[in-house]
């Protein structure tokens, strides 16, 4: 398929994101929390979180690497970019970096072909690229996953959630044992894959 550079400020986030593209039969060329030093010139389309763009704004980035497709990792929970007011203004093509894999690899795939790609598009549902059956867990424990997968630490997700560093810990530990995972890499490749569904009742 494709080959792609990602830049994002999040190490975890783009650990499961390189992942999951791979799966999807995309070959990850670089992975850097700073578009600082240039991007790899072979790259077919670059993914980057506006918050690693260096020494620049973010229209002078996506001048400087033009001749590129560019899809934006945007940083928020909507389905429009921070004042997108019309798509055909000239607004970079982005995908809500929190939406499910799905749709992630929809806008890689849409952007790579040559389309473009705004915010986070319907999908029919949550699935998981591998095709493996969906685990439950408990609202609670979603709730940590996703902040997992978001980057944050023990106790940010602690501070996040109004909870205890160990109580988190305690919740990681539940998760990795339902979904037969390790590492927080591992933690963020599931969470986007989408191979957890929330269960009605928390946790006792």
């Amino acid at each position: 398929m494709g080959k792609v550079s990602i830049f994002d400020t999040s190490p975890v986030f783009a650990h499961g994101l390189t992942g999951l593209l791979a799966v999807e039969g995309f070959e990850v060329l670089e992975v850097r929390a700073s578009t600082e030093g240039g991007y790899c010139r072979q790259a077919d389309i670059i993914l980057v979180d506006p918050a690693a763009v260096h020494g620049s704004t973010l229209w002078a980035f996506l001048a400087e690497v033009s001749a590129v497709p560019v899809l934006l990792l945007a940083p928020f929970g909507g389905d429009r970019m921070p004042g997108d007011h019309d798509p055909r203004s000239g607004v970079p093509s982005y995908v809500d970096r929190y939406a499910p894999a799905d749709v992630v690899v929809r806008a890689v795939r849409t952007v790579f072909d040559g389309g473009r790609f705004f915010g986070r598009a319907a999908t029919a549902g949550k699935s998981n690229p591998r095709g493996t059956e969906s685990v439950p867990l408990s609202l609670r424990e979603g709730q940590v996953l996703r902040q997992v997968s978001r980057g944050l630490t023990h106790g940010q997700i602690a501070r996040a959630l109004g909870i205890s560093q160990h109580t988190v810990d305690t919740y990681v530990k539940r998760v990795r044992l339902k979904l037969g995972l390790g590492n927080k890499a591992e933690l963020t490749r599931a969470a986007l894959a989408g191979a957890f569904h929330e269960t009605t009742a928390d946790a006792s």
